[in-house]
């Protein structure tokens, strides 16, 4: 990603039905469509936890639109969004297992 400071940061916490599904890999793979930077990854508390920059905060809702709507996020019972200004701290999307 580019060093513009106007890119946009979402990070984003999913509770629910989240893991064990392919929501990680369908996040990636969506992101990868929207060339968005990042992470998701799993977290000890059953969370999924997703980052994510983009030159615009358009790209990134619809991202999470998209997401939203595929069978991996079905069992999403609820979202915590926080927006920023990105830190410009990826180089692409990944899956972290840290």
């Amino acid at each position: 990603m580019s060093s513009n400071s106007s890119t946009v940061r979402m990070e984003a916490l999913f509770s629910g039905a989240v893991q064990g599904v392919g929501f990680r890999y369908t996040a990636r793979r969506l992101a990868s469509q929207y060339h968005l930077a990042g992470y998701v990854q799993n977290l000890p508390t059953g969370e999924v936890e997703l980052v994510a920059e983009a030159p615009d905060k358009t790209s990134l809702q619809n991202f999470l639109k998209e997401l939203k709507h595929t069978p991996a996020a079905q069992g999403i019972s609820r979202q915590e969004l926080c927006w920023s200004t990105a830190r410009n701290e990826f180089e692409s999307f990944r899956i972290s297992y840290s």
